[in-house]
């Protein structure tokens, strides 16, 4: 008697992953096609087919969810918004089995390598955090503030970090104790989501915490880009493994704003430099017993620096930067970028009385020279434009240019305005 087996279908190999992301109630499976892939899985290629899940709880019991099969890479799928007494139960399960049926006609099936609840997710864990700093002799502090989402956090340790050569360096912010049950901020007994800031004030800190502080500022400026982010460690109730997340920081603001409000600035760039078009003059009413003024330039990866006595400053017509090489790029650029400007002013001993950040919206400009000849007869102004496509782009909008004429020949002939 000859008896045919028909062979077990093995798409995928045995490494198998199923992540489960507790704050989201979400199962992500990961699976990698066999190598050489079996020509009747590659049949299948891009096509539509379902996943399903099969746990025991009492009884056999699954959950499915549909997806595109490819046969050329590695693939996760996705068990969005599980139901939250499901995902419960099948946390707390070690063995977790699954099957795949591709495009409704092939059945496959296996189990995972690897079953993990991750309890907490970096980029989940808050929306986007800002430092929002003062920098103003003892007044000084540091707040990262941020809308918490869902995470199951325990009693943590609060750090802010930021990175000088490849390490991070720490400035310990401690719980308030005893804090009104309408404080927002980092408190004790802790409860993540309503904790919406994690301040740490200079006066209030202890003298090595005023010393980390103090670094943090000294490397802040020398790099306004340095990479800087919250940091908690804690231990989950049950568990004695530690576990750290973190938090970039996206944003810089501060709370002080007075001198770069009282310019009415807005910036523009070119390809050869940067400016702050404004009032200058009126920094000599926003701020008192100033010597010199550090001013700093953030846009993108790109960094520019300006230091000159307040006494000039305060006599210009615009804060300029200039790049040390033409930037071309900088005209192509699809839209108007922001630019993160930051301004120490100083006194005669060189320390900081105040430091203002505010973000600038660029406006492109697309002119690398203008001339003005001027005769009895006429006024003549030459605009000797950059030929890039984003300029080109903008020029075909046929914005008018205006200006006023002044100087006649004689009282007969009357001011004009040209267009």
């Amino acid at each position: 008697m000859l008896i045919l087996l028909s062979d077990v279908t093995t798409c995928f190999d045995d490494t198998a992953k199923l992540i489960g992301i507790v704050q989201q109630f979400q199962y992500n499976m990961k699976v990698v096609n066999a190598k050489p892939s079996p020509l009747r899985c590659q049949a299948f290629n891009n096509t539509e087919s379902t996943a399903t899940l099969s746990y025991m709880d009492s009884t056999a019991k699954t959950i499915e969810t549909k997806f595109i099969y490819f046969s050329d890479r590695p693939i996760e799928i996705q068990f969005k918004s599980v139901d939250e007494t499901v995902f419960k139960t099948m946390a707390a399960l070690s063995i977790i089995s699954y099957s795949v049926k591709l495009s409704n006609e092939l059945d496959v099936s296996g189990t995972f390598s690897l079953i993990q609840n991750t309890l907490v997710n970096t980029s989940n864990c808050w929306n986007t955090m800002t430092l929002n700093y003062s920098r103003s002799g003892d007044s000084s502090y540091l707040n990262l503030s941020a809308d918490p989402n869902d995470c199951i956090i325990t009693d943590p340790t609060a750090k802010f970090q930021y990175q000088v050569d490849s390490v991070w360096y720490n400035v310990d912010i401690a719980p308030l104790a005893s804090a009104p049950s309408d404080y927002e901020g980092y408190k004790t007994p802790f409860e993540h989501i309503k904790t919406k800031f994690y301040r740490v004030n200079l006066t209030d800190s202890a003298d090595d915490v005023k010393k980390q502080i103090e670094d943090f500022y000294v490397q802040f400026s020398k790099n306004r880009a340095i990479k800087m982010r919250l940091f908690l460690e804690f231990t989950q109730t049950g568990s004695k493994l530690k576990q750290q997340i973190f938090s970039p920081i996206s944003n810089i603001v501060t709370v002080s704003n007075e001198c770069q409000t009282a310019i009415s600035g807005f910036g523009t760039i070119s390809s050869e430099f940067f400016q702050v078009v404004g009032d200058l003059t009126k920094l000599s009413t926003c701020i008192n017993n100033i010597a010199t003024v550090q001013s700093s330039m953030v846009l993108g990866n790109i960094q520019l620096y300006d230091d000159r006595l307040f006494s000039v400053m305060v006599g210009m017509a615009t804060l300029m930067f200039k790049f040390s090489s033409p930037q071309d790029a900088m005209l192509e650029l699809p839209s108007s970028p922001n630019a993160l400007v930051i301004m120490s002013f100083l006194d005669a001993d060189g320390k900081v009385v105040r430091e203002e950040a505010k973000e600038y919206t660029i406006s492109l400009s697309c002119f690398y020279k203008i001339s003005a000849i001027i005769s009895y007869a006429e006024t003549c102004i030459v605009f000797f434009p950059v030929q890039t496509d984003r300029c080109v782009q903008l020029y075909s909008k046929a914005a008018k240019t205006r200006f006023q004429q002044i100087l006649q020949a004689d009282a007969a002939t009357a001011s004009r305005l040209i267009y």
